[in-house]
């Protein structure tokens, strides 16, 4: 259960630090066109623990989440129980297309984590935007990994100082749905 809630934060805190998309009922084609690139440039990240990992027993060996392509070299924003003792991490674009993966960094103060593709994904990145522009009151988009039928709605209840990351906002779900978690589902 912590895991989907953690999922479902990494990804309201990215697109907060990303370019966001504001529902609307009736999107016009460049508004469109841009929330198709925000979907795009969601990924899936699966990793397999070292078989001695201490992650284990509270993770699980096999590990799958989101992440977001920010980078046209290759990098991709996740949050770091996903990737923390790989022996191997594998990303996926929208395309279908599976790439492997390394592990650049880890920031203990936020829990994010960064990762290099190894061969090309062949997904247009998601520009950074402004985290500073986001309001209490704001409604925001989660987006796991899953295409639109996948997004979720939050509305920001509170933004405030965060040990040693900037700020934090907290949110509250917007969409009629009560769905929490924002794990992949592979078919």
């Amino acid at each position: 259960m912590r895991a989907s809630f953690c999922k479902g934060f990494l990804f309201v805190c990215a697109i907060v630090c990303c370019n966001g998309v504001m529902a609307q009922a009736d999107l016009s084609a460049t508004q469109d066109q841009h929330a198709q690139a925000l979907v795009d440039a969601v990924v899936l990240v699966e990793s397999v623990a070292l078989s001695d990992a201490r992650s284990n027993e509270t993770l699980g060996r096999e590990r799958a989440g989101s992440g977001v392509l920010i980078d046209a070299r290759g990098y991709v924003l996740t949050i770091g129980y996903l990737v923390i003792e790989a022996e191997s991490i594998s990303v996926t674009g929208t395309n279908d297309r599976t790439v492997p993966a390394a592990l650049l960094a880890y920031d203990h103060a936020t829990g994010f984590a960064l990762l290099k593709l190894l061969a090309p994904l062949e997904v247009k990145p998601l520009a950074l935007g402004d985290s500073g522009a986001v309001r209490e009151r704001d409604v925001l988009m989660a987006l796991p990994f899953g295409g639109r039928e996948a997004a979720q709605l939050a509305r920001v209840v509170s933004k405030r100082p965060s040990p040693g990351a900037g700020s934090t906002c907290s949110t509250r779900h917007c969409s009629p749905r009560r769905r929490y978690s924002a794990g992949p589902e592979r078919r």
